[in-house]
């Protein structure tokens, strides 16, 4: 009996009853919360609330490319013409950013096919660096369309690259328009080696398939373009000059201005062109490019050569450092193909460079 007296005097204690009202007042709380999270998930699903226009423009805003861009990559969200937000179905047209897709023919994205099977995209051996940026293929072509739209570029053109790599605004070119000659000249010998790589198995999937890619109007050649004296055949300049030194663009500007060619395509913005280096071009109009693999954007600029018009295409007047490509795309395309093949064989039978112990 003193056991059981003893077990319900515990129960009756102040301990045991503010135990107990805690116990109660725990169990009333969880109530309400779910009670309020039920009103809550109500008026969520009621169709009378409606947002506030700063909410929209908050929730508007999220997703704006100045606010957040990987957000707006991820939902491809895109602004129409008139300034509007637009899902993809809006957009099939525009870019995430709003700006109007660049289409290519299916023979530009063939090629560029092709180069990706046989050097990546994103370049490289750029003076024995690993990669560095190359301009990508709907970059080149809004280059192209503004040459069509300024410069009087057609498929009667002939166009060079200057420091041309491993080739892609010569194989573009090539194809849109489709110039008679496009020819790349480029200073290191392995970049050089990796172009007539591209052309090799260009030129070999051209002949062992039915496809629409014009073949026949590239070449590439190793050489330092400050030997020239003119840049005669060429009515296209092109030269991705970001890096050129200062002593060279100079050199470049003299072979130009000695030229027949009407229009230059340069990095360079008219200021130093101009004043700075002396080419005597007026300013026609400017473009924004981006780089694949290294990430970068540059601003190029079209320009016209004073006094110049287009020339007819005249074979008397090719510069000596031109003149065996100029003569290799006047012949037929076998000959062109037979001096790639060599080249290439030539390139495959050199032996491995090695290090020496110093």
């Amino acid at each position: 009996m003193a056991r059981k007296q003893t077990k319900a005097n515990k129960c009756n204690s102040p301990s045991s009853i503010s135990h107990n009202t805690s116990n109660a007042s725990t169990v009333k709380s969880l109530d309400e919360i779910k009670s309020f999270e039920v009103e809550i998930t109500e008026l969520k699903s009621s169709k009378d609330i409606l947002r506030t226009p700063s909410t929209q423009f908050a929730a508007l805003s999220t997703i704006t490319p100045e606010k957040n861009r990987k957000a707006n990559r991820r939902l491809d969200i895109g602004i129409d013409p008139e300034g509007n937000l637009a899902t993809t179905k809006e957009t099939q047209s525009l870019t995430s950013f709003g700006l109007e897709r660049i289409q290519c023919s299916a023979s530009v994205k063939s090629i560029y096919k092709i180069i990706r099977k046989c050097t990546g995209s994103l370049g490289g051996n750029g003076n024995f660096g690993a990669i560095y940026g190359e301009a990508t293929m709907g970059c080149m072509q809004r280059v192209v369309n503004l040459l069509k739209e300024h410069c009087e570029f057609d498929s009667s053109c002939s166009f060079i690259d200057v420091g041309s790599g491993l080739g892609k605004p010569n194989f573009h070119v090539a194809q849109d328009p489709g110039v008679r000659i496009s020819l790349g000249v480029e200073l290191e010998k392995i970049r050089h080696d990796l172009a007539l790589h591209n052309l090799r198995h260009v030129l070999r999937y051209t002949r062992s398939s039915n496809s629409s890619i014009k073949h026949g109007n590239v070449f590439f050649q190793h050489g330092d373009i400050t030997e020239a004296r003119t840049f005669n055949p060429f009515t296209h300049v092109y030269m991705f000059d970001v890096g050129f030194p200062p002593p060279v663009l100079h050199q470049i500007a003299t072979i130009f201005n000695s030229s027949q060619a009407p229009y230059l395509i340069s990095y360079h913005s008219p200021k130093l062109m101009i004043e700075k280096y002396r080419f005597d071009v007026d300013f026609i109009a400017q473009f924004s490019t981006a780089l694949h693999g290294s990430g970068e954007s540059h601003t190029g600029y079209l320009y016209r050569h004073k006094g110049k018009d287009l020339p007819s295409f005249d074979h008397s007047k090719v510069d000596p450092i031109f003149q065996t490509g100029v003569s290799l795309l006047r012949e037929e395309s076998e000959k062109l193909v037979q001096y790639v093949e060599q080249a290439n064989v030539a390139l495959l039978s050199q032996s491995r460079v090695t290090r020496s112990r110093s």
